[in-house]
């Protein structure tokens, strides 16, 4: 009867290993090698498949993909399943490369179903996309009520290189949810076609994304901002990161965004940022705002330094109305900052620089001054009354 048992459990472990499923969650572990092969390969660890999106292709949720060390083209990887881990074998690098100058392959690595929920990328080099190297998808414009929309929700990237974009590093749109970006190293947005001739290419852009953190990364040389959280976008941390090199801005909660991509629902004064947190980065060498809020509601400004910023425009420390097209009134909204907290910061210059350390700045053109844009009667009594109670 023990024999008989103890063959029993053999048998049953060789079956787990052989298939590749943990006894301990039904995670199946998929392998992917530069030597291995998409017709004869079995995902086993000494019998890989070549390709990260074939691998992918078996995957179901739950399931993680673990990359030999080695060089990978991207020809627009999709991630459709939640949950999916995909990493670097222990000491080992995977590179995943794709080009910035064929509009066909617009990312490198894109989370492609609004509705995922869940997964991580950790110790991976992810290079390219013509515009974007990771990018998270919403249904935000494909028509649904607000209340039904949804966007990739619930990743963790930690650890990983990620540059060399044709625009944004990483792009998050609205709803893309609970995200945590982690000790990772941003760099070189910007550098394809997709970037010409205005460029608009950040280390991090998100709109409307809630509970966003990003901390410990180093975020630099990026063609515009290094990251910043606009749209709406609430609960927003951004905590002991460098930031350095921008071509705009250093870190920002809120921007420029136009009205459809807010959930006016819950957020009727179309705030930009509500709710987010600077705290312990350094900042050095931006052509602009080293920190800046644009119509931000509750933003907390916590133990940062700040050095040689806004050497072309702006200041260290920058506070401005939102500037926010509305499309049915064909007019611009421009809600203000409110209820800012600035605590023990450090801002240092070159001493040639005749920047301001702080500057507030409110909406104005050549239309109008008014805090609250030029938007119909209608339209903007109903804002005022939220802003005023």
């Amino acid at each position: 009867m023990k024999k008989t048992k103890l063959h029993l459990f053999l048998a049953l472990s060789l079956f787990f290993s052989l298939t590749n499923i943990s006894l301990i969650n039904g995670q199946t572990t998929h392998y992917v090698s530069v030597t291995g092969s998409d017709v004869s390969g079995t995902g086993l660890i000494d019998n890989p498949y070549l390709t990260l999106q074939y691998a992918l292709n078996q995957c179901n949720d739950g399931d993680e993909v673990i990359m030999r060390g080695g060089n990978y083209t991207s020809a627009e990887i999709r991630i459709n399943n939640n949950n999916i881990t995909i990493k670097s074998y222990d000491g080992e690098w995977a590179i995943i490369t794709a080009p910035i100058d064929n509009e066909d392959i617009a990312e490198c690595i894109w989370y492609h179903e609004p509705q995922i929920i869940g997964g991580t990328l950790e110790r991976l080099e992810i290079i390219g996309g013509y515009y974007y190297a990771v990018k998270f998808e919403s249904d935000w414009n494909w028509g649904a009520p607000i209340a039904d929309r949804r966007g990739v929700s619930n990743i963790t990237i930690k650890n990983c290189i990620i540059h060399g974009s044709g625009r944004d590093c990483l792009k998050l749109t609205p709803a893309c949810d609970n995200i945590l970006i982690e000790s990772c190293n941003i760099y070189d947005s910007g550098i394809g076609p997709a970037n010409e001739p205005d460029p608009n290419a950040e280390g991090i852009d998100a709109v409307n994304c809630d509970n966003l953190t990003v901390k410990n990364c180093y975020i630099h040389n990026t063609s515009t901002t290094g990251f910043y959280s606009k749209g709406g976008s609430i609960n927003t941390l951004m905590e002991g990161n460098l930031v350095m090199n921008c071509g705009g801005n250093g870190l920002l909660l809120g921007f420029y965004t136009d009205e459809e991509w807010f959930d006016a629902d819950e957020n009727p004064i179309l705030y930009e940022n509500i709710n987010g947190t600077i705290r312990n980065n350094i900042i050095i060498n931006t052509q602009y705002d080293g920190i800046g809020m644009y119509a931000a509601l509750n933003p907390k400004i916590y133990n940062n330094t700040v050095i040689n910023s806004a050497q072309t425009d702006h200041a260290s420390l920058f506070i401005n109305t939102g500037y926010i097209w509305v499309e049915a009134e064909n007019e611009m909204y421009a809600p203000p900052c409110r209820d800012i907290d600035v605590q023990n910061n450090i801002f240092m210059f070159q001493s040639a620089s005749e920047r301001p350390v702080v500057q507030i700045r409110y909406y104005e053109d050549d239309i109008s001054t008014n805090m609250l844009g030029t938007i119909s009667p209608t339209w903007r009594k109903t804002r005022e009354k939220v802003f005023i109670t």
